[in-house]
């Protein structure tokens, strides 16, 4: 891997949102800090792994700084079960994506259960590969608990670099 900046970018799901009883303040104030944030780490490349929420946003930002990125799908059964406007999101990311990797193969559409331990290896194994830096957002002090147990599935070594950006 290069001396370059090539970040992988995990946030919570819980991303301040706009509209509805939601705060707009709130929400300008989160994306300008992500948009500076990512402006100033000078990141050539990053991986953004499908999500909702922060990374979402991230991928908007990403596009608008002309930050080249790949759309990591963990696996091809990801997003299966989510709402058409999830999919329609996880579309338009793809679309500005310079690269969308899936990982893991199609297991049986009958099968009751998929290995998430295996899917989360693998996912964590390609991430470890590509990118020396790590970027995480999340609310100040309340990083969700899904984040955190995916985040210990890294080694500490796996990242040069890494950034927190609290919104």
């Amino acid at each position: 891997m290069s001396n370059k900046n090539v970040a992988v970018f995990f946030g919570d799901e819980n991303f301040p949102k706009k509209g509805r009883g939601n705060s707009s303040k709130k929400w300008t104030k989160a994306v300008n800090k992500l948009a500076t944030v990512l402006h100033d780490l000078q990141i050539h490349y990053a991986y953004l792994p499908s999500y909702k929420g922060a990374n979402v946003v991230a991928g908007h930002v990403l596009d608008k700084l002309d930050i080249p990125y790949t759309l990591v799908i963990p696996h091809p059964s990801f997003g299966s079960n989510s709402t058409m406007k999830s999919k329609i999101v996880l579309a338009d990311l793809s679309e500005k994506a310079n690269k969308t990797v899936v990982l893991g193969e199609e297991q049986d559409p009958d099968a009751i259960k998929y290995n998430s331990e295996e899917i989360t290896s693998d996912f964590v194994d390609y991430i470890s590969k590509h990118c020396n830096s790590i970027v995480i957002a999340s609310k100040k002090g309340a990083m969700t608990e899904k984040l955190e147990k995916l985040l210990r599935q890294f080694p500490e070594e796996a990242f040069k670099k890494i950034y927190t950006v609290h919104y």
